[in-house]
């Protein structure tokens, strides 16, 4: 995936609850409603994680890609 699926991805988990739920209960469905396909490996992650944890990494992964906030921690 490129950096802008990605991001894709973490905004429509982030402010999507039905989506983020859906994401977890089958992660290459979810994804393929973006457009976007997932990997075995990535998609057998999210499986394994719950709706708080995808979140709570899809917060994290943005906040340390914001180039604003990295420079504010500096």
């Amino acid at each position: 995936m490129t950096g802008d699926q990605i991001e894709t991805l973490i905004e429509k988990t982030l402010g999507d609850d039905g989506f983020a739920k859906r994401l977890v209960a089958d992660p290459k469905a979810a994804a393929s409603e973006l457009g976007l396909e997932l990997d075995a490996e990535t998609a057998e992650t999210l499986a394994g994680m719950s709706v708080d944890d995808v979140r709570a990494f899809a917060d994290e992964y943005r906040s340390a890609t914001d180039p604003d906030k990295r420079r504010a921690a500096c």
